[in-house]
């Protein structure tokens, strides 16, 4: 289906995902036509690989150096729970764990954070374990901003206002190999300030430009059914200064607060639109969830590499209203240098259209993608 006014399609694609079980008005009363004869230039093949990891980890960060690729943080009970018991996200469920996944050698190894040899204090390892904190990797370092999780000293939950700068292939070899008295404490660096207080939105970086903090909200204390955080309904922006021993940001002035922004566990994509005969990369969040009344957001909106939100005029009907694949999901972005064309494919996730029994349906409470 074509973006009509940001140069990219969509070919959306129902995998797997977690219900949540919320109801409510969408952004948009109507939804954009799905339409299956347009078939994409390509063909996806998925295939399951040999080897698994020993849990499964929902909502953590990720890295690569070669053929070694690096999980931390994140939740591994997957979907939590709904009730008013204050313990709807087990501290005890969320990943301890660093793993390594060599996929040249087909191995998967790993290390707890409460290693006492990790030489991490239990406020960084809480930092380190959190639910859905923001990433992106920058050459061997993985920078992970927020997320939410257990702050064991004073009981309770709460959004981290954390930066951390992991050094890649120095964590990857303390777990898999590491050297007489090496500790974890000596790959990762850390610094606080309310600027990271996030958690479900995304962080990224192109080329030279500000690193974006975008969306997300900060959630303090333990989760219960219909509970809000605050939302950044933001942008925020800051330089990363970083010489691989010291760290320290400039922050930036952040775009204007915008209840359209009002956007968590979502997905962001990087796009190349085409734009005075030059390639231009940016970003584009796709729909996220809630609205005020618990619904789902279905205009995108676009981001330019400085960090500047547009959304289009959702009572425009050119304007592209998303109804599949709403929650944060694995996507692939394909650009054809040919037809100057981009494509981006969303795997699974919560959904408010999908297709059941040869037709495309529609469920508020969105269901699980199959």
């Amino acid at each position: 289906m074509k973006i009509m006014n940001l140069y990219q399609n969509l070919i959306i694609i129902t995998f797997f995902g977690w219900t949540c079980l919320t109801s409510g008005d969408n952004q948009t009363p109507t939804i954009s036509p799905v339409y299956i004869t347009n078939t994409p230039p390509f063909t996806i093949t998925i295939e399951q690989a040999d080897l698994v990891l020993p849990v499964g980890i929902q909502s953590g960060a990720k890295a690569q150096i070669q053929n070694k690729w690096l999980f931390i943080a994140g939740r591994i009970n997957g979907l939590h729970g709904f009730d008013n018991s204050n313990n709807n996200f087990p501290a005890n469920q969320q990943n301890y764990s660093i793993y390594v996944v060599d996929i040249i050698a087909k191995t998967v190894t790993s290390r707890s954070l409460l290693d006492p040899l990790s030489g991490l204090t239990q406020a960084e390892i809480d930092t380190l374990a959190v639910t859905s904190p923001q990433h992106y990797q920058r050459g061997n370092t993985l920078y992970i901003t927020g997320g939410y999780g257990i702050d064991t000293l004073a009981n309770n939950f709460t959004t981290k206002d954390t930066l951390s700068a992991i050094d890649v292939p120095s964590l990857i070899n303390w777990v898999i190999n590491p050297s007489p008295g090496q500790t974890a404490k000596q790959s990762i660096r850390q610094i606080t300030d309310p600027v990271f207080r996030v958690t479900g939105g995304v962080m990224r970086q192109i080329g030279n430009n500000p690193t974006l903090l975008m969306l997300g909200q900060d959630f303090e204390g333990p989760y219960t059914p219909n509970s809000n955080g605050i939302y950044t309904e933001q942008i925020r922006r800051f330089f990363i200064n970083d010489d691989g021993i010291n760290l320290s940001v400039n922050i930036l002035t952040p775009s204007p607060v915008d209840p359209n922004l009002r956007r968590r566990d979502l997905n962001i994509t990087h796009v190349i639109r085409r734009i005075n005969n030059a390639n231009v990369f940016g970003l584009l969040a796709l729909a996220g969830v809630f609205t005020e009344s618990g619904g789902s957001w279905t205009v995108p909106i676009n981001i330019t590499a400085d960090g500047t939100p547009f959304m289009p005029d959702p009572n425009l009907p050119g304007t592209f209203k998303q109804g599949m694949n709403i929650y944060a999901s694995p996507k692939l972005g394909i650009f054809s240098e040919l037809t100057n064309n981009m494509d981006t494919v969303i795997f699974g996730r919560i959904t408010f259209e999908y297709y059941s029994k040869g037709s495309f349906v529609t469920d508020e409470e969105f269901p699980i993608g199959a």
